[in-house]
């Protein structure tokens, strides 16, 4: 009996320890072809990481090096022109809390970094009304030109910018929130 419930706390430990342990890797040298669920397999554009995170049990991304307008050249923000390089749309469930990271002992070159930096006019990352995000261990910076802000949030007050998390170096506004 002992050896079922000793089974059965390690088993629980173990599943518990890998599912929150999980998360989407989003990299300038990675391909959204493949799942993201590491750094050898990771996404290219940080939206599709966003998307399957929106609609999987997987609510964490994170990011290896720096991300800016050619890692998002199919997104939703350049086909819609939101006037941003990244966009994280409402998709219809706010319930949860995506978090959006960099990888926890990275080297200089593997730091994470969100930029706008050559996007003439354009603001870093757009956050959606009632979207829930996270931001840690990440930089936001290079938004250029009159909407050259770090993050504009539409309507929403669920932006967290927890440890290690800085926006500057953006022309406009670190943090816009916008009322439209």
């Amino acid at each position: 009996m002992k050896r079922i419930v000793l089974f059965l706390f390690l088993t629980c430990t173990l599943y518990v320890t890998v599912f929150a342990q999980q998360s989407f890797y989003v990299s300038a040298k990675g391909n959204d072809n493949n799942d993201g669920l590491s750094e050898a397999r990771s996404v290219m554009s940080l939206e599709e990481a966003y998307f399957r995170a929106m609609k999987g049990s997987i609510k964490k991304i994170t990011v290896i090096g720096t991300l800016n307008e050619n890692t998002e050249s199919n997104s939703i923000s350049n086909k819609y022109n939101a006037g941003s390089v990244f966009c994280l749309m409402n998709l219809g469930d706010t319930s949860q809390e995506i978090t959006i990271t960099g990888k926890l002992g990275a080297t200089s070159t593997d730091n994470a970094v969100l930029s706008a930096k050559g996007s003439a006019d354009a603001a870093v990352i757009l956050v959606d009304s009632g979207v829930r995000v996270r931001f840690e261990h990440i930089e936001i910076s290079g938004g250029e030109g009159e909407y050259g802000s770090g993050i504009c949030i539409y309507k929403s007050i669920n932006v967290t910018l927890g440890p290690g998390a800085v926006v500057r170096g953006n022309q406009s506004f670190g943090l816009h929130i916008a009322e439209v």
